[in-house]
């Protein structure tokens, strides 16, 4: 008797198929490079703690910060951040709330220090903080004021 083989044959997979139940829907990325303004100001409160700032000037970096939102009237992204708002709280701190030069400036180096910090951190792309800098202030006048007597006792 003659024994016959039967060899089975293998079947493939049509994998056309299989790829097909795989693959995720196309659906538009979730950007988690987009940070919003409140975001970014507490990373940067968090690098200025760990700095060894005076609680004082803690609490001025914050102080400052509630008073650019006030201007903004909205919490902002790293996309959408520009100098032109930043020029617009300049002339709303002069002209709406009628500060002087010198608060102004120290306002304005604080918030240009969270936006360099944003820039070199990469969150925002533009170094839109070398565009809006401290106003003119009228030039301090150093009065030295010496007594006859003093200045006849240093001689």
């Amino acid at each position: 008797m003659q024994t016959e083989v039967i060899t089975k044959k293998k079947v493939k997979p049509k994998l056309g198929k299989i790829r097909e139940g795989s693959r995720q829907k196309k659906t538009k990325a979730i950007d988690t490079n987009v940070l919003s303004l409140d975001e970014m100001f507490n990373k940067f409160m968090i690098a200025k703690k760990t700095e060894g700032l005076a609680p004082r000037t803690i609490e001025e970096y914050y102080k400052h910060y509630d008073n650019l939102k006030e201007f903004l009237g909205e919490d902002m992204t790293n996309e959408n951040v520009t100098t032109e708002d930043f020029q617009g709280y300049i002339g709303f701190m002069i002209h709406d709330k009628e500060l002087s030069p010198m608060t102004v400036n120290i306002r304005i180096r604080t918030m240009r220090a969270f936006i360099r910090y944003c820039h070199k951190k990469e969150w925002i792309y533009e170094p839109i903080h070398e565009d809006f800098k401290p106003i003119k202030t009228p030039e301090d006048t150093v009065r030295i004021l010496h007594t006859r007597r003093s200045y006849e006792d240093d001689g």
